[in-house]
């Protein structure tokens, strides 16, 4: 009952608010992401996209209801060679890959996010300026799928039975890199913003604010991102605001202090001594900036189902409005 007591004492006393500003130092072993979900694409040596999203390429190839001798090329700017540079693809034995002409050597070092996005060391292939990363391949379903496919198109139980024999998807570079975006950002609603431009991989950051993280290097990024800072922690009753966006979880360390935190804006800090201090924030995000939907007109959907990914009709959005989807890329905001 005492303890209560005390604590209710201790919540009435005026908050001290800290709130983190100035720069961050990033820590130097983090990995950035890069995500290529457009490709020249061609059936049988013909061009059928420049620039075209990847899906597309799935769907039309499907529609031929044969096989398809396919070629893809995805193009990466480089302004610095990471010293740490991964191609995170799915199912890497199904296509012959090539990085600017030549061969790669598709030895698995692990997976990143997902099993089956596996990583291959490609540092050893790539050039500072456009790189060409090809993934070519005999494209082909089974003739069970092209019937179940006819199916689909009808009956929405088949379609939630259908199953791909093979799939194309986006494909993803890992490093230590930082994503240069040097074109315009557009502030959009539910806390979302359309980046209108290219990328590039640059320098890794060592330094940024804790105020819109995506637009300082880090567009796709998806994972863990360790920062270190410092606070002053004064006055009685003082108490750390982390008002965070596009954020799960964050991990907060002040010495011998400790706190994880899934909910709540703030953490109080009654248990740090007073005077300044180096703080370790580490911020763990999502998927939603990696995997996206990067390219819907509204910008931020809360209400995300298979239609949100795909451009053209098809069999999982049966009609397409004009003004639904948008080339450049919707970023959800990461930070304060």
């Amino acid at each position: 009952f005492e303890d209560g007591n005390k604590n209710k004492e201790y919540h009435e006393l005026a908050e001290n608010i800290i709130v983190q500003d100035g720069f961050y130092q990033v820590d130097e072993g983090t990995l950035n992401t890069l995500t290529l979900d457009k490709c020249d694409y061609y059936f049988d040596g013909e061009l059928q996209e420049k620039e075209g999203y990847i899906l597309n390429a799935c769907e039309r190839a499907n529609k031929l209801e044969r096989k398809v001798a396919l070629r893809m090329e995805f193009f990466a700017e480089l302004i610095e060679i990471p010293e740490v540079l991964y191609l995170v693809t799915e199912s890497p034995e199904k296509f012959r890959i090539t990085i600017n002409g030549q061969k790669i050597e598709k030895n698995i070092t692990g997976y990143f996010r997902d099993k089956s996005f596996k990583t291959i060391d490609i540092r050893q292939y790539v050039v500072r300026g456009k790189n060409t990363i090809a993934y070519e391949c005999d494209f082909v379903q089974s003739p069970t799928f092209y019937e179940n496919l006819k199916k689909a198109m009808v009956f929405e139980s088949e379609k939630n039975k259908l199953v791909y024999d093979m799939e194309l998807e986006s494909i993803y570079l890992l490093g230590n890199f930082s994503v240069r975006t040097d074109g315009e950002w557009i502030a959009l609603e539910r806390e979302a913003y359309r980046y209108i431009g290219s990328f590039a991989l640059d320098r890794p950051k060592k330094e940024i604010t804790l105020q819109n993280i995506e637009q300082q290097g880090f567009p796709f990024f998806c994972g863990e991102l360790t920062l270190y800072g410092e606070i002053e922690v004064q006055g009685a009753n003082p108490v750390l605001m982390v008002d965070f966006k596009g954020v799960n979880a964050i991990r907060v360390q002040i010495g011998a202090f400790e706190k994880v935190i899934f909910t709540g804006k703030k953490i109080p800090l009654e248990q740090v001594p007073a005077g300044k201090h180096r703080i370790k924030l580490t911020l763990i995000n999502n998927l939603r900036n990696l995997l996206g939907p990067h390219h819907l007109e509204i910008g931020e959907d809360h209400e995300v189902s298979p239609s949100s990914f795909f451009k053209e009709p098809c069999v999982w959005i049966k009609s397409v409005s004009e003004n639904r989807w948008n080339e450049d890329y919707c970023f959800v905001k990461m930070g304060r």
